[in-house]
């Protein structure tokens, strides 16, 4: 089984398009906030010369940075540490994320070691810039904040056009409907056995802790299951509903699932079988 991190995109790999280019697992999650820091264009580029993102820290703890979090696989992070020049004037580094309605999530991200305040964006960076920003649903004030970034026009047209053909979508098709929208419904279920013996308290126990899953945001038409098939080992299922692909990563980040899992899940449940579902027609 693949083991998968989170990574939290701050600049142009906001962009789901420009991110799952560079690593294909690449799934969002929510969008986050990152204390205590401030956005600046200021990282010098060795390829063009102009300036890119940084969360640059900041004395104010009331400043923030607004961002993306993706969960990639572990596999590829040497991928995104080559593409985002890791040792090379920007250091990985592990964050403490703020996001709503989730709580707390522990992230990698990419700071910059050198820094030039005298640089600007080129009009194509921060283009991505704005179309991750928009498509990830950041506040509309902060994607103002990011419109109103002075930048430089390249003058290398070939490159500007290279860099934004990844948005070459069909007609009336907007950025946020193909990267965050346009995912079926997900029925996950999970059938399991307790190490409790059955009808004996810690099985009731455990199940009605189940509760506390039924107040994440995202969870819908929770229900307990008791299997009956004598074709199988299980004795009880979980079902639940999530509107999309979204909202099923960011219920499996939640701090009240990672707690039940941790505290109840591992401790109690002797085996299982999760099966998730997407509607589907045969043709």
């Amino acid at each position: 089984m693949s083991t998968h991190l989170h990574y939290f995109a701050y600049g142009s790999n906001m962009a789901v398009e420009r991110l799952k280019a560079r690593v294909p697992s690449a799934r969002f999650v929510c969008s986050a906030e990152l204390l205590g820091h401030i956005l600046k264009f200021h990282k010098p580029s060795k390829k063009d010369g102009s300036g890119k993102c940084d969360a640059a820290q900041s004395e104010n703890s009331h400043d923030r940075v607004f961002g993306a979090v993706f969960l990639i696989s572990e596999g590829e992070l040497p991928l995104l540490d080559k593409f985002e020049g890791h040792g090379y004037g920007y250091n990985r580094k592990t964050v403490l994320l703020v996001a709503k309605g989730i709580g707390n999530i522990e992230a990698q991200t990419y700071l910059a070691t050198k820094i030039d305040p005298s640089l600007r964006p080129l009009d194509w960076y921060k283009e991505h810039v704005v179309r991750g920003a928009k498509a990830v649903g950041l506040p509309l004030s902060y994607i103002a904040s990011l419109e109103a970034v002075a930048c430089d026009v390249d003058a290398d047209a070939k490159r500007r056009a290279d860099e934004l053909a990844i948005y070459s979508y069909p007609k009336g098709t907007s950025d946020q409907t193909l990267t965050l929208k346009n995912t079926p419904m997900i029925r996950h279920t999970v059938a399991f056995k307790l190490r409790h013996p059955s009808g004996s308290e810690a099985e009731t126990s455990f199940l009605q802790a189940a509760q506390v899953l039924t107040r994440i945001p995202t969870v819908r038409n929770f229900e307990w299951l008791r299997q009956v098939s004598p074709k199988n080992k299980f004795d009880f299922g979980f079902s639940m509903e999530f509107a999309s692909q979204q909202d099923y990563d960011a219920y499996n980040v939640h701090s009240e699932h990672v707690r039940f899992v941790e505290t109840r899940w591992k401790p109690e449940v002797a085996d299982f079988l999760e099966i998730d579902y997407v509607p589907f027609a045969p043709v």
